[in-house]
């Protein structure tokens, strides 16, 4: 093996026992303006607090995906949604309104 072994703390969002499953965009917080996104914003795409099969995405009723970067960049206002469907058959629907400035 090469390279060098490096030891670090982190920490992630572990999922809340009876939590419920949220988009997540509050550390974006410094990006906004006046409560609005600027232009070229990347979003990520993930919902926190769901274990579940796989999630769709949409914005404005249009399937999205991330870019090369791992963020979804809007270029206009718009609905974000993720659908995220169990193993069970059920699924969680969850929307969030962005502004664009």
């Amino acid at each position: 093996m090469t390279g060098e072994t490096v030891a670090c703390d982190f920490l992630t969002k572990a999922v809340q026992t009876n939590g419920k499953p949220y988009i997540y965009l509050e550390y974006l917080a410094g990006s906004r303006i006046g409560g609005k996104f600027p232009a070229g914003t990347g979003l990520p795409l993930r919902v926190y607090n769901a274990v579940g099969e796989r999630v769709s995405w949409t914005y404005d009723g249009a399937s999205i995906h991330t870019d090369g970067s791992g963020f979804f960049h809007p270029s206009k206002s718009g609905t974000l949604k993720a659908v995220v469907y169990h193993s069970d058959g059920s699924t969680d629907i969850l929307s969030k309104e962005i502004t664009i400035q």
